[in-house]
């Protein structure tokens, strides 16, 4: 899910196709892009940096390679790199939900739970409610024992696309808040919808077992 965004990210055009700059930096973006597509990052980076210094952020469309440097810097595992250039990019781009998911995905590699779902949350209402992102929101609530805001996340994706593994994640929150009964309607779904789910079964055991062990109290 997250390497899809990542390729989203990097073929963007945050500008117009108005965009005119000197033909010096647009000769060292394009030698920059195709180090990026051969995985040679700090080469990338190198030239990203060089138009960046050379236009100093003078205008808008001189916030491309800063863009696209971030996600070299991303991708090279460089993370606080990639987010001071985020923060950098997004006062000027404040509707790039784009920009709000690479930052909060280098936030994420750093186990930063409350500044990636900020961008998540932001990513989410700039983008119009996103299915994916609905989902990453979920599972930062859950890791935040957040399961009541959890739950309404993965039964809203339910109603746009449903598939094993969200019902499986509306059964977790349903059993994390004791609601064994709903949890159970939740694996037989996912077990529907998926026959060869495995860890639906085991989850039907396991919410058997407590159900048994709460009747006996």
């Amino acid at each position: 899910m997250h390497k899809n965004w990542l390729i989203g990210i990097f073929v963007l055009t945050i500008v117009t196709s108005g965009f005119a700059q000197n033909p010096k930096w647009t000769a060292w973006e394009t030698e920059a892009d195709t180090l990026m597509s051969h995985e040679e990052f700090s080469k990338a980076i190198a030239r990203y940096s060089k138009i960046i210094k050379a236009s100093r952020l003078k205008q808008k469309e001189n916030y491309r390679p800063l863009y696209k440097r971030a996600v070299a810097y991303y991708s090279s595992g460089q993370w606080q790199p990639a987010i001071a250039d985020m923060n950098k990019f997004i006062p000027e781009f404040p509707q790039s939900y784009q920009a709000r998911i690479l930052r909060a995905l280098a936030y994420r590699e750093l186990n930063d739970i409350d500044k990636q779902l900020t961008d998540v949350e932001s990513a989410i209402e700039l983008s119009g409610g996103d299915p994916q992102l609905l989902r990453w929101r979920g599972s930062l609530r859950m890791e935040k024992e957040e399961y009541e805001l959890a739950k309404k996340d993965f039964k809203q994706i339910i109603q746009i696309q449903d598939d094993p593994e969200i019902e499986m994640n509306l059964a977790l929150t349903h059993y994390s808040l004791q609601e064994l009964d709903s949890a159970l309607l939740a694996v037989n779904k996912a077990i529907e919808l998926d026959g060869t789910y495995g860890a639906a079964y085991f989850m039907v055991v396991l919410l058997h077992w407590n159900r048994n062990n709460t009747n006996r109290l």
